[in-house]
């Protein structure tokens, strides 16, 4: 099985930046439903629509989770790691990278 290429600093970094804007994605929907929730607490129907204000935040939140992750993708190593036949060790390995503390 082919090992993994060593990551650049740039892609670790893109990819911390896609971590980042889909946890912000998760926590506004958190805080618009919570608060939803404070405002209709027994009415289900009354808290499911958004406002519009809501909507675009979430669109904005999610935009930038989508470019986030387009850049990402395009970074040179993952043609190097097509022809390297080492693609998903080298998506694990990156999936990893974050797992380790970020570096001082």
């Amino acid at each position: 099985m082919p090992n993994a290429l060593p990551l650049p600093d740039d892609l670790v970094e893109l990819h911390r930046a896609t971590t980042a804007a889909e946890l912000a994605v998760g926590e506004y929907c958190a805080t618009v439903q919570a608060h939803r929730r404070e405002l209709h607490p027994d009415d289900v129907i009354a808290r499911a629509p958004w406002d519009e204000e809501e909507t675009a935040e979430l669109g904005q939140l999610r935009d930038a989770y989508l470019e986030a992750t387009l850049a990402v993708r395009a970074h040179p190593l993952w043609e190097l790691a097509r022809v390297e036949a080492c693609h998903a060790q080298t998506w694990q390995a990156l999936i990893d990278a974050l797992k380790e503390p970020a570096a001082a």
